[in-house]
């Protein structure tokens, strides 16, 4: 599991929820999972391995997330990549959930970390070779834009290149 959603979790603009979750919160949604003995966070600063660390210390109340569940959010998963690679084959050999988790990690920051730069470009095939024929869309269950995905990819990849 990836605990903090690559931080989309973290901001209540690109959660699922509508609203934020702490680490706490989403450390201990993963361990109230069947099976799930140990959660290994991936943590960007000193600051988020301090919050990872605070789990232990703090009451279940100040863990827990059921208020965000039992306030009856709307939990939408339209048009979010999970991941599945529902959307292949693709013509161009891609592999587009790679591509679309790399542009996710990119933009849940302020400046694109080297180490994703690197991950992306070192892709076998990048959204550079998109060839925009949108085989892949109807092929996803959860709607997402691909297309828009790619483009959005070249952009950043680009600018920051």
């Amino acid at each position: 599991m990836k605990p903090l959603g690559a931080g989309t979790l973290l901001k209540a603009e690109s959660s699922p929820f509508g609203v934020a979750m702490t680490v706490p919160q989403c450390i201990q949604y993963c361990l109230d999972r069947n099976g799930v003995k140990v959660v290994i966070v991936g943590c960007h600063t000193p600051q988020e391995v301090l919050e990872a660390v605070k789990h232990q210390q703090l009451s279940e109340e100040e863990r827990s997330y059921a208020h965000i569940f039992a306030s009856g959010a709307s939990i939408s998963m339209t048009g979010k990549c999970m991941y599945c690679n529902h959307c292949q084959p693709c013509p161009a050999h891609l592999d587009i959930a790679a591509v679309t988790k790399f542009l996710d990690l990119a933009t849940q920051q302020e400046t694109v970390p080297d180490t994703v730069m690197e991950h992306y470009w070192a892709l076998p095939a990048t959204a550079d070779d998109c060839l925009m024929c949108g085989r892949c869309e109807p092929n996803c269950p959860f709607g997402v834009k691909i297309c828009e995905n790619m483009k959005h990819a070249r952009e950043v990849f680009h600018k920051h290149n």
